[in-house]
């Protein structure tokens, strides 16, 4: 039977649905068709030199990459629009719902294809359209949809929207060390050490062997005590700016109070000094 042609992206849903029931009276799939696991470690996503070379250290390794399309998150929006709603959702039957699943995963698959050829924008529409068909039950295909999509946006610039992605693959599945490490690494990326190191911790508490995050837990704490101290010593001396503006005229500045810490309690107490040089 020929497939209803859909026009706007309001039509797109409603259209979508007919087909799909159109193709389940035509061609219902096999009953064996291959099912993903449930272990989060082992479910089918890119291929694992994909990811490791996408989430290493060295610099420049994806320098090269496709500019990221102006359009792409409004294209987002568009099919995110028309994924299936709960309602809907509910009123489907199991094997509806699995059909849908096996729908989601092809569009993985071909999205799998589109990101080793480093056409990320094209990778990314992919993965949308199988968040699109995947009902919400199937939390696992899910979260490596989300996570194969994070990877997408990471290759395209878009860190923003790569820790947002991250962020709801591990909704789904807190325990996935794969998507904890991208999303750890993305965090260091945009300078958000302390989130990192939360995400580093969680990766040792599932497993810890692995030799990424164990380092990271050893690296981070001092570089976060390092930039603590830069912006303590930038607030100080913009404070002390401050001070000297208010005081000068009356011909004194921040140099004739010195904070004294009593050792006893290890509070700190302020005296006033005379005859100090005032600043210029």
């Amino acid at each position: 039977m020929e497939e209803e042609k859909c026009g706007s992206d309001e039509e797109f849903f409603e259209c979508e649905t007919n087909n799909f029931q159109q193709n389940k009276k035509d061609n219902k799939l096999a009953d064996n068709a291959e099912k993903t696991t449930a272990d989060p470690n082992l479910a089918t996503e890119i291929p694992v030199n994909d990811i490791e070379q996408e989430n290493t250290e060295t610099p420049g390794v994806n320098d090269k990459v496709k500019d990221a399309d102006p359009e792409v998150e409004e294209m987002t929006e568009a099919i995110e629009k028309t994924c299936l709603d709960e309602e809907f959702e509910e009123g489907l039957t199991e094997e509806e719902k699995e059909d849908l699943k096996k729908e989601s995963l092809e569009f993985k698959k071909d999205g799998n294809e589109q990101f080793k050829q480093q056409k990320y924008t094209e990778a990314h529409d992919l993965y949308t359209r199988g968040l699109q068909r995947c009902p919400k039950c199937f939390k696992i295909e899910r979260s490596v949809l989300f996570s194969n999509r994070a990877a997408c946006y990471k290759n395209m610039d878009k860190n923003k929207e790569a820790i947002k992605d991250c962020s709801e693959a591990i909704a789904l599945n807190p325990k996935y060390v794969r998507v904890l490490l991208r999303r750890a690494q993305l965090y260091e990326d945009t300078e958000k050490l302390d989130e990192a190191l939360g995400d580093y911790k969680s990766v040792i508490e599932i497993d810890p062997s692995v030799q990424q995050a164990r380092e990271a837990c050893m690296r981070l704490p001092q570089q976060i005590n390092e930039r603590n101290e830069k912006m303590k010593e930038e607030m100080m001396g913009k404070l002390k700016e401050l001070g000297n503006m208010v005081l000068k005229p009356f011909g004194l500045s921040t140099n004739n109070f010195q904070m004294q810490q009593n050792p006893e309690t290890g509070s700190y107490n302020v005296q006033f000094v005379q005859n100090t040089q005032q600043p210029k």
